[in-house]
């Protein structure tokens, strides 16, 4: 997939025009181009459809929405002008296909608009594991990229978690959660991981199948989380795990929860990208479940009772 600076460029070389010139055009500095170009800024709704105009390229072309064929109503104009057009529930979402969309209001900062398309989609689509699994993570795993490549600087790629992570929070406060009481599950990030998004969805999942949780998140020592843990007697302790250089913290940790009386110890269920598979969360970390990605843990919970619990 493209993004916005290489369509920019290519739109702009294709009409044999300099960025000088297209900078004269729309008024701007030169410099404004070039970090268009380089996605070190994004345009303004303004100046994207400014600069469709003088390159003679549509909005869908420069968004990079062209190449996945969409027509939702989701895309049309008003969505320039901070509005949403509301979809029919008879229009068909493919929820991937709304990634580049999303990203494209992350990067202008446009939190509202975000929000009114994840509700709008949320009401046509009430499916929780599809709009984490097919819209949130790939566009943190392309705001990821971005960052790695250098194409946005740091404080850009947390503000944009930041908006996802409220994202999910309001849709959190939507979802239906099951009458079905199954056990209870703790979430927590061992050593210094400072990813916490995949744990919030891990445990959002949970709740919407009726778990009872608790979210602790980073850095509890363990003596602390001894106590906790022979207090309220957990069903499960879910870890996630992103950076490679956290993987030995998660091993000392679960290390530390198996020498816990039986009483008190909870199976433990590992995710994350820094896991290398089900051999080497197993035996390498020795967690009890490893799961690989969100849809395969929303198979898990669809179908676990309280009894195997």
């Amino acid at each position: 997939m493209t993004d916005l600076g290489d369509r920019l460029k290519k739109a702009r070389k294709a009409m044999h025009m300099t960025q000088r010139q297209l900078s004269d055009g729309l008024g701007l500095e030169q410099s404004a181009i070039s970090n268009y170009e380089t996605n070190f800024r994004v345009p303004s709704a303004a100046a994207l459809r400014e600069i469709s105009n003088i390159l003679q390229v549509s909005l869908d072309f420069l968004l990079g929405t062209d190449q996945y064929k969409m027509n939702s109503p989701l895309l049309s104009e008003p969505l320039f002008q901070g509005k949403i057009v509301q979809p029919s529930i008879q229009d068909e979402l493919n929820i991937s296909d709304l990634q580049q969309p999303l990203l494209t209001l992350l990067m202008q900062g446009l939190e509202a608009e975000a929000n009114d398309m994840v509700q709008t989609i949320w009401t046509q689509h009430p499916d929780l594991n599809d709009l984490l699994s097919s819209l949130f993570i790939p566009t943190l795993h392309t705001i990821g990229d971005l960052w790695e490549a250098g194409s946005i600087h740091e404080a850009q790629e947390h503000f944009m978690v930041s908006i996802i992570n409220r994202l999910m929070e309001h849709l959190n406060a939507q979802i239906i959660h099951s009458e079905k009481k199954q056990g209870t599950a703790c979430f927590l990030l061992p050593g210094d991981e400072e990813h916490e998004l995949g744990l919030k969805m891990a445990d959002i999942l949970f709740q919407q199948y009726g778990w009872h949780t608790t979210y602790l998140g980073r850095s509890i020592p363990f003596a602390s989380l001894e106590k906790l843990f022979i207090s309220m007697h957990f069903d499960y302790l879910v870890l996630s795990v992103t950076m490679p250089n956290q993987l030995n913290s998660c091993g000392y940790l679960i290390q530390a929860i198996r020498g816990l009386p039986d009483t008190y110890r909870p199976k433990i269920l590992v995710s994350g990208t820094a896991i290398l598979d089900e051999q080497h969360a197993l035996t390498t970390l020795k967690a009890d479940l490893y799961f690989p990605s969100m849809a395969a843990l929303n198979q898990w919970l669809s179908t676990t009772m309280v009894e195997h619990v």
